[in-house]
């Protein structure tokens, strides 16, 4: 019997998840969403109604108006690998074709890129190009027998890894252990299963269709994780080489993300910015009316604003326990480069 590995947060795998998701578990790839175009509608995707549909570029949360600012956002974080991701990169080939092929100039070969797609409009020369620009890792979202199908042709025929990602769809159980099973006998490298997630784009399309918010798992549906689970069972005693990988929502929000805000924050933060464990940035803000009570050098080693000074939390809360200034805001920021307040807390002395 095959062994499963993991926890319910961190996910499970039976053999090893793909390169894409070891980086991934460290935060250390940046996400090229390359355009919001698609060849299909798939009724649970959970893309932001802003992206969808639209034939615009993202590097992480950053607009990327220009293919440097995919190179200065991986530089920020310290990327080592890239996910491209849509919509459908395939619907904006050229434009994937060049990210890959400037990534890994820039990088080098070592430089690991993923490419996630439906794959119904990706012919055999689209994939040996992609194939010869650099491409390491090809995830096909398998919809039908014909996706299914063109998966296993484009495994046999590309020296990359090649394999399937899906969602883990509640009553779909038949079907996703006929794919594996397929996968398996023409040895198909992995397939990720993905807990099937909600969002505000999707939520009326799920319900709709009978499905609904799990009461316990975070911004997941009901009943995906267990059928997961579920096939990782049934996967144990039923399949032989396959890799496969469980990834619940929960990770990707809690720890994936998390680890790359971290990095990123740590590369925008100012000196007197501290990066918390959530990957924020927080800093205070003495107001102008308490400056003239302090000694200039403190102030100096702040950073001079409309109405005050920035600058460390500890300092400025130093500073009220001996009455040196009234008030203070804390102020914690998401790492943007246009930053974005989250939270701004106003602490006053006793």
């Amino acid at each position: 019997m095959r062994k499963i590995f993991g926890t319910d947060n961190f996910g499970y795998v039976i053999g090893e998840p793909p390169m894409g998701c070891k980086l991934c578990y460290i935060g250390a790839k940046i996400v090229v969403f390359i355009t919001g175009k698609c060849f299909d509608n798939c009724y649970y995707c959970p893309i932001s109604l802003e992206k969808r549909g639209k034939d615009i570029m993202y590097v992480d949360e950053e607009k990327a108006n220009r293919l440097a600012d995919i190179i200065v956002e991986a530089l920020r974080i310290s990327a080592r690998g890239a996910g491209i991701t849509g919509g459908d990169p395939i619907a904006a080939f050229n434009r994937t074709i060049r990210v890959i092929e400037e990534l890994k100039s820039y990088f080098g070969s070592n430089f690991h890129i993923h490419l996630y797609t439906t794959g119904r409009m990706l012919t055999k020369e689209w994939a040996k190009e992609l194939e010869r620009k650099g491409l390491d890792e090809l995830r096909i979202h398998v919809t039908d027998e014909l996706a299914l199908k063109k998966t296993v042709t484009l495994a046999r025929n590309l020296d990359i890894d090649v394999g399937v990602e899906i969602p883990a769809i509640p009553g779909k159980l038949e079907w996703i252990k006929h794919i594996i099973t397929v996968l398996d006998e023409n040895n198909v490298k992995f397939i990720n299963l993905n807990e099937l997630e909600v969002s505000t784009s999707n939520i009326i399309e799920l319900k709709a269709r009978g499905l609904k918010p799990s009461s316990r798992r975070f911004m997941a549906v009901e009943g995906s994780h267990e059928l997961a689970l579920s096939i990782l069972k049934w996967a144990q005693e039923n399949t032989n080489n396959i890799n496969i990988h469980y990834c619940p929502v929960v990770y990707k929000d809690k720890y994936q993300l998390r680890l790359r805000l971290i990095r990123k924050a740590l590369a925008l933060a100012k000196h007197y910015e501290i990066v918390t464990d959530e990957g924020t940035i927080l800093y205070a803000i003495i107001k102008s009316k308490d400056l003239e009570r302090i000694d200039k050098e403190i102030i100096a080693i702040g950073e001079s604003v409309g109405i005050g000074v920035k600058t460390y939390v500890d300092l400025a809360e130093g500073l009220l326990n001996k009455g040196l200034i009234r008030e203070y805001n804390r102020v914690e920021e998401y790492p943007l480069l246009q930053r974005k307040i989250l939270n701004i807390l106003t602490v006053k002395g006793g």
